[in-house]
């Protein structure tokens, strides 16, 4: 994800597998800033994820 705006905020992704009760969180901060996401959730075959700002 990358955060395309100065505006003093970050794009947020969370991710929840299914099933799952824990959901795992990325941020990147500050503009231009690009954060590649690599997560594994073995057994698991969808998840849901949202994006945000804040």
């Amino acid at each position: 994800m990358e955060d395309t705006l100065p505006d003093n905020r970050c794009a947020r992704v969370k991710i929840l597998p299914a099933g799952e009760r824990v959901a795992t969180y990325d941020s990147a901060c500050g503009s231009g800033v690009r954060e590649q996401i690599h997560h594994r959730f073995y057994g698991v075959n969808s998840a849901s994820v949202k994006l945000s700002v804040s």
